[in-house]
């Protein structure tokens, strides 16, 4: 029985650790803390006593979980830590260094949808569920969030 149990955690684990430490580092700037997101999230996990209806449900939840536990840490500091993220980080979106950069320098309400859409993958519909929003929403702040960049590439070629 504990052998079982154990396992499922640890797929669960492997399965999703990126893809949150990623996301809690693009809020948190920080990445002792975004481990500490992560691993509160896991533990909200090991406690949670509802159920999935599949894995974009769970994937969903526990990504709405670790926003949560970011924007608890960030009101909580007394202090936010402004620290560079890793190259590493930017290299494993497999997207260009500038570009990402950019992307990290949008205002949190247009940086986490990008970041769901985007790099991580998530539809509209999905993004909208995570963060709490309507689906108009996330599309307004997507096309905001792109002619932000294009202005800002703009500003770089002249």
């Amino acid at each position: 029985m504990r052998g079982t149990i154990k396992t499922e955690y640890d797929e669960i684990y492997s399965a999703y650790a990126d893809l949150l430490y990623r996301l809690a580092l693009s809020h948190l700037k920080n990445s002792y803390d975004a481990e500490d997101a992560v691993q509160e999230t896991f533990i909200a996990y090991f406690y949670h006593k509802g159920t999935f209806a599949d894995d974009n449900h769970r994937k969903a939840w526990l990504v709405r979980v670790l926003l949560n536990k970011c924007t608890d840490h960030i009101r909580k500091s007394t202090r936010v830590k402004m620290v560079e993220i890793d190259d590493s980080v930017a290299a494993k979106n497999d997207q260009d260094d500038g570009v990402f950069n950019m992307v990290m320098a949008l205002e949190e309400k247009y940086k986490t949808p990008f970041l769901l859409y985007y790099f991580e993958g998530f539809d509209i519909k999905e993004t909208a569920s995570i963060l709490k929003l309507t689906v108009s929403a996330v599309k307004m702040r997507l096309k905001r969030g792109r002619e932000m960049l294009k202005t800002a590439l703009g500003d770089e070629t002249e």
